[in-house]
């Protein structure tokens, strides 16, 4: 068991997370980490959410195709009210 925590605390990123306590403590911590990373390397924080946001959705396949679908309703009533798509 040693051994496996001497890699553990080898691993800057993983050693910079505080002990979770919970499923959303061990969340916020990794956001948190992700978040400090994005401002060291002087990310674009749109391009931060952004990124945070495309990862959440391939996480999570069914919210992407719900996602993509009101775009694409929204798209199309947008078309329809300048007349340029009729309506069926």
């Amino acid at each position: 068991m040693d051994a496996m925590q001497g890699d553990v605390k080898g691993n800057a990123a993983v050693a910079a997370l505080p002990d979770p306590v919970s499923e959303t403590d061990e969340l916020d911590a990794i956001l948190d980490r992700a978040a400090m990373m994005s401002v060291e390397h002087g990310d674009d924080p749109d391009e931060f959410m952004s990124a945070a946001r495309d990862a959440y959705l391939r996480a999570n396949p069914e919210l992407r195709e719900h996602v993509e679908r009101t775009n694409m309703l929204a798209q199309m009533e947008a078309l329809r009210r300048l007349g340029i798509l009729a309506q069926a």
